[in-house]
C-alpha cells in the first residue's frame, strides 16, 4: 500500500478533543496496540495518525505533541524506542 492510499485516522485527531489524562490513557494504549505490529503495518498507522495530527490547530497540536511526549517517556525502553522509529519513518512520508 502506498503512502497516497492511506488516509487520515480521524479518530486519532479526536484523542485531542479529551483532557490531558484521559488523553494520555488512550494514546499509550494505542502505542501499544502498535507495538504489536510488524514494521510495515505500525508505520502505515502511524502515517495516518501524522496525517490527522497535522490537521489539527496549533494550540491543540502543542498540547497534543505533548502528551506524546509524556506518553513515550513513561513506556519501556524497547517499545518508545520502536515506537519513535516508526514515527520517525512514517513522518519522513508525510508531504
Amino acid at each position: 500500500m502506498t503512502m497516497q492510499n492511506i488516509k487520515a485516522d480521524t479518530g486519532w485527531g479526536e484523542v485531542a478533543n479529551l483532557a490531558e489524562a484521559e488523553r494520555e490513557v488512550k494514546m499509550k494504549a494505542q502505542y501499544l496496540e502498535l507495538a504489536k505490529l510488524g514494521e510495515e503495518e505500525r508505520v502505515n498507522r502511524l502515517f495516518a495518525m501524522a496525517q490527522s495530527e497535522y490537521a489539527l490547530n496549533d494550540e491543540k497540536l502543542r498540547s497534543f505533541t505533548t502528551s506524546r511526549m509524556h506518553v513515550w517517556i513513561n513506556l519501556d525502553v524497547p517499545t518508545a524506542k520502536m515506537i519513535i522509529a516508526s514515527y520517525d519513518h512514517a513522518m519522513d512520508k508525510m508531504p
